[in-house]
């Protein structure tokens, strides 16, 4: 019975140290790495313009992320 009660505490206090864990700041700062100088301006006459630079894996990443909804459509 007490190791049970030892297991379970373990298990419980894993899941507290992995929740606080600062994921959600790691991918913002990552995600505002890869952005850095990406923008999109609002549709006009049917264009959709977006700046991109970087590295390729960058400029990738941005106009995947930029232009989701028009490849979503797809």
């Amino acid at each position: 019975m007490r190791r049970l009660l030892v297991v379970v505490a373990g298990l419980v206090l894993t899941g507290i140290v992995i929740s606080s864990s600062p994921v959600p700041s790691l991918r913002a700062a990552t995600l505002d790495s890869e952005l850095k100088g990406a923008f999109r301006r609002p549709e006009n006459n049917g264009w959709t313009f977006v700046h991109l630079e970087g590295t390729p894996h960058q400029i990738g990443f941005q106009n995947g992320y930029l232009l989701a909804p028009e490849i979503a459509a797809l």
